[in-house]
């Protein structure tokens, strides 16, 4: 799970499906990053992380025999 930071003092955590639609919205350009971002209310840079994650875990996938 992605820890966020927020202004108050308890954290929060991105749930799994709000990863899924997150990535899934971007990747597949229904809505920009920051939109994405605006939507489930995340920092645009959590979103760029996420993207940056799944990316780097693809091609993990395809580099291996």
């Amino acid at each position: 799970m992605l820890k966020l930071r927020s202004s108050t003092p308890q954290s929060h955590r991105l749930q799994l499906s709000i990863v899924a639609d997150l990535i899934l919205y971007a990747v597949t350009g229904q809505k920009t990053a920051a939109e994405a971002a605006r939507l489930f209310k995340v920092h645009p840079a959590t979103v760029s992380r996420l993207l940056a994650l799944q990316s780097g875990s693809a091609k993990k996938l395809m580099a291996s025999p």
